[in-house]
C-alpha cells in the first residue's frame, strides 16, 4: 500500500515502481530498469562507500579471493565491472560473446535457499536473489562452463548474514 500510495503522489516514481514489483511476483522485471539504479546510485552516492563498509559488505574481496585460488596469475590486466543484474540469460550470453576461447567470467549473485522453488527472486529489499541450479543453467545455455564456485555470506543486513555465491566460468577454446 504504502509504493502505490507513493505513485500516487509521485506517478511513475522509479523507486516505488521497482519495490512495488518486489512485493509482487507478477510485475517481476527481467532487472532493474535503469531508472531505478540512476535514481538510487543518485540518492546514495555521497554515503555509499560507508554504507557498504557499515554492511561488512565482502564481495569484492571474496570473488578475488576465488580468482586467485582457482586461476593462474593474469598475464595481463584484468577487465572488472560490477554489474548489478537481474535475470542472468541476458548477462551469460553477452559475456559468452565477448570472452576469447579459454576467457574467464567471473560473477556473484545474492543466493536463494536451495530448498527454495524460484530460480529468481526480486526481494523486497530490492535485491535479486538466483538460485544456484539457475545460474547453471544460464551460462551453460550460452556455452559456459562453471568451473568453480564459492559460498559465502556477501553482508550482514538487519543482523543477519546475506547468503551469496561466487562463480568463476571458462568459454572454452574452439576445437
Amino acid at each position: 500500500q504504502l509504493y502505490r500510495r507513493g505513485l500516487q503522489l509521485d506517478p511513475g516514481n522509479p523507486i516505488y515502481l521497482h519495490h512495488l514489483a518486489a512485493c509482487n511476483d507478477e510485475l517481476l522485471p527481467a532487472r532493474a530498469s535503469d531508472a531505478y539504479l540512476s535514481a538510487v546510485f543518485d540518492r546514495d552516492a555521497g554515503n555509499f562507500d560507508r554504507h557498504l563498509r557499515s554492511l561488512q559488505y565482502r564481495a569484492p574481496q571474496q570473488l578475488l579471493s576465488c580468482v586467485q585460488q582457482a586461476l593462474p596469475a593474469p598475464e595481463a590486466g584484468l577487465e572488472i565491472a560490477d554489474l548489478g543484474c537481474g535475470d542472468l540469460s541476458e548477462l551469460a550470453a553477452a559475456a559468452a560473446g565477448a570472452l576469447r576461447g579459454n576467457g574467464w567470467f567471473a560473477f556473484t549473485v545474492e543466493a536463494l535457499a536451495p530448498e527454495s522453488d524460484s530460480a529468481l527472486v526480486l526481494q523486497t529489499n530490492g535485491r535479486y536473489a538466483h538460485q544456484r541450479r539457475y545460474v547453471e543453467a544460464a551460462f551453460g545455455a550460452a556455452g559456459l562452463q562453471i568451473t568453480h564456485s564459492v559460498d559465502f555470506d556477501v553482508r550482514i543486513e538487519a543482523g543477519q548474514a546475506v547468503a551469496a555465491i561466487a562463480f568463476i566460468c571458462l568459454r572454452p577454446a574452439e576445437s
